[in-house]
């Protein structure tokens, strides 16, 4: 497990002993971590509030921009959602 996903593990951690669920996300763009984000949909009532959603927010805020994250040239995001089960079935 490489860094990125080290923290977004971390994150969804974090959050589940906030009362969210155990997502995590950190976006990486030439391998340097952008920005980060947790599920929220527990506290904002957002369905649209997943942790790789909220962390893609956060980017185009800092970017002044409008074009979405995906479309950022050598942008990844390294999210928990892959693991999800084995995750939760952790906590």
């Amino acid at each position: 497990m490489d860094q990125f996903m080290e923290r977004a593990v971390e994150l969804a951690v974090e959050n589940v002993h906030n009362g969210g669920e155990p997502f995590g996300a950190v976006l990486v763009k030439n391998g340097k971590q952008v920005t980060e984000g947790v599920n929220e949909l527990h506290n904002r009532f957002d369905i649209t509030a997943h942790a790789e959603i909220q962390a893609m927010r956060k980017a185009q805020k800092m970017m002044h921009t409008h074009a979405g994250w995906p479309g950022r040239p050598g942008g990844i995001v390294e999210r928990t959602f892959r693991i999800k089960r084995l995750r939760k079935g952790a906590f």
